[in-house]
């Protein structure tokens, strides 16, 4: 560190204002700056960083679902009048139009679109391990950063892509795309580590992680909102994408990998993260139990539930606005707000199954003996939650 370094990040208590004659007349202005920094930010550095990492998660969860409701706009659909669809809800003649008319848009079979709404997931599950190594390495701040900007330049980028190529264009950029975001969580587990103290750690990790319900909730309802306005769905791309942009610049700027490289952090916020972390952190990462890792009961209870979880989750939000605008027949403002209003649900008990086990794992410490009377009970609450989305889809039907 050289000493202009050393007297910019110096501790400013009083003895050492008193001894400002002893440092060149050329360096006031860079103490004065790191002073008027530090009044500059009200809120402390580490919950900057949380709700930049909220709104990272928020953006990379919209630019995900946007494709969800844009591509029942961006398929060719028919339209016949007194024909019976089969599988399809009954619609108003009124609501149809007069003669069989068909609604531009590509040719992409039922199997197609499939495969380009999965097609984000095969790039997405490949990134994890390697994102989480170049956190590691390089900093949580870079590996975040630079995979939410690329997604979000892929997102400006889809009408033309799709334009060009087609189907497989499309198919190659979503891939892109879930390689771009597979950093994500991994990221900010390394962010999270060097910024979270004990006492705040679960606060601070679910405002970050909430990102992923309101981007699926925002996402879902603007799509549709912003389609219905402009007409267009080539427009929620370039919202989303533009807003993914703007996150990173304010990223760039405000976050930092941890407290030492902060330039803006308060002596006190730093004094109290170097005190608060001190013991929780280690220079060098200890060695990794793979046996007791995979021979863990209770870790693989919760890979299980966590399946469960995810694939009626996804499924639901991926499949949802394709199943309200081709069967339920609502148009694309409708399927956004409905789309929007079921993710909600779910999401709400979602919220009811993380109050639940917050309180069986108190009951279980107070009350270790109640536990089997209680297993059945709980079993049928989690199998519940955990396949609320099929019962979400039989009431919307």
């Amino acid at each position: 560190m050289n000493v202009i370094t050393k007297v910019v990040l110096e501790n400013f208590n009083p003895a050492s204002r008193n001894r400002e004659h002893e440092y060149p007349s050329e360096w006031t202005p860079l103490i004065g700056e790191r002073i008027s920094s530090q009044n500059l930010f009200i809120i402390p550095q580490r919950w900057v960083m949380a709700i930049m990492g909220f709104l990272a998660v928020a953006n990379a969860y919209t630019m995900r679902v946007c494709l969800n409701i844009a591509i029942t706009q961006m398929v060719r659909r028919r339209v016949h009048v007194g024909e019976a669809d089969d599988g399809a809800c009954h619609v108003d003649v009124d609501v149809v139009a007069t003669e069989a008319t068909e609604v531009g848009g590509f040719e992409w079979s039922e199997e197609t679109q499939g495969i380009i709404l999965s097609s984000f997931y095969y790039g997405y599950i490949v990134t994890h391990l390697p994102g989480g190594m170049l956190a590691e390495r390089f900093g949580g701040k870079y590996s975040l950063g630079f995979g939410v900007l690329s997604t979000a330049v892929f997102t400006l980028f889809t009408p033309w892509t799709v334009n060009l190529g087609g189907a497989t264009g499309l198919i190659i950029l979503r891939v892109l795309e879930g390689l771009g975001e597979g950093t994500t969580f991994p990221a900010l587990n390394a962010l999270l580590a060097k910024w979270a103290p004990v006492s705040e750690r679960g606060r601070m990790g679910s405002l970050v992680f909430g990102g992923a319900q309101i981007g699926n909730i925002a996402g879902t309802y603007l799509s549709g909102l912003v389609m219905k306005e402009t007409g267009d769905w080539e427009s929620v791309f370039y919202l989303f994408g533009s807003i993914g942009i703007l996150w990173f610049i304010l990223w760039a700027i405000l976050c930092y990998n941890d407290p030492e490289s902060h330039p803006f952090i308060s002596d006190k916020e730093k004094k109290y993260l170097e005190e608060a972390l001190g013991t929780s952190r280690s220079s060098q990462p200890s060695s990794i139990p793979w046996k007791p890792i995979f021979m863990s009961v209770p870790l693989w209870a919760l890979v299980c539930a966590q399946i469960g979880h995810d694939y009626g989750y996804f499924t639901m939000v991926t499949d949802l606005p394709k199943y309200m605008t081709g069967v339920l027949k609502f148009d694309i403002h409708r399927t956004g707000t409905s789309g929007g209003v079921a993710v909600r649900r779910y999401v709400g008990e979602l919220n009811h199954l993380r109050l639940d086990v917050r309180q069986d794992s108190q009951e279980e410490l107070a009350h270790s003996h109640q536990r089997k009377e209680d297993f059945y009970h709980n079993s049928l609450r989690w199998s519940r939650y955990l396949y609320d989305p099929g019962l979400l889809l039989g009431v919307q039907h």
